[in-house]
């Protein structure tokens, strides 16, 4: 893990014209680190990467992208997170009102799942437990306490669905217009 943390964290970014060998560097390390790594992983500078992560094929983490798990994430094929969005998968015990909340240790991580081709925009929050659909979108700074249906858009805090992405077999409705519930 510190070889990652020294080595990894000063290879320019995959988007940095010849940056081919840093991009290729950073995925033969989260093969060594992570409890499952696809195929055509890409892994951004400053992403803070966990042993109980499971990555599926072709996802992209973004930079500066954390993982703060005690459990498990299992982020499916074709996954999209954004720069620094944030996965916790446990919280603070705080229900003793005599003990401060920070001698009430932490609660069991309850896990967390990205369902396939889902794309998390820059510094959303994912919060223990949540369940994202597959082909879902969570807006930028959003914070996810409850479980996205497929093909969801949700935005804000705490986020709330604004609409549903079209599918290609709804050929009358207009591209980017919201299809009903």
């Amino acid at each position: 893990m510190k070889a990652w943390m020294l080595f990894c964290y000063g290879l320019f970014a995959s988007w940095v014209p010849r940056a081919v060998g840093g991009r290729h560097i950073r995925y033969l390390f989260a093969r060594g680190i992570l409890a499952r790594c696809g195929r055509c992983v890409v892994v951004e500078k400053h992403a803070r990467l966990h042993p109980r992560l499971e990555v599926g094929d072709r996802v992209q983490i973004g930079a500066g992208c954390q993982f703060m798990i005690g459990g498990q994430v299992v982020l499916g094929d074709d996954v999209l997170l954004g720069p620094e969005v944030a996965f916790v998968d446990t919280n603070h015990r705080w229900n003793r009102l005599d003990v401060p909340i920070k001698e009430q240790g932490f609660a069991a991580p309850r896990p967390i799942f990205v369902g396939k081709g889902a794309w998390i925009g820059l510094r959303a929050t994912i919060l223990p437990g949540v369940h994202i659909g597959e082909g879902a979108i969570v807006g930028a700074g959003a914070v996810v306490m409850r479980n996205v249906a497929a093909y969801a858009i949700v935005i804000g805090n705490p986020a709330h669905v604004v609409q549903h992405r079209v599918t290609s077999e709804d050929e009358d409705a207009p591209e980017g217009k919201a299809m009903e519930p």
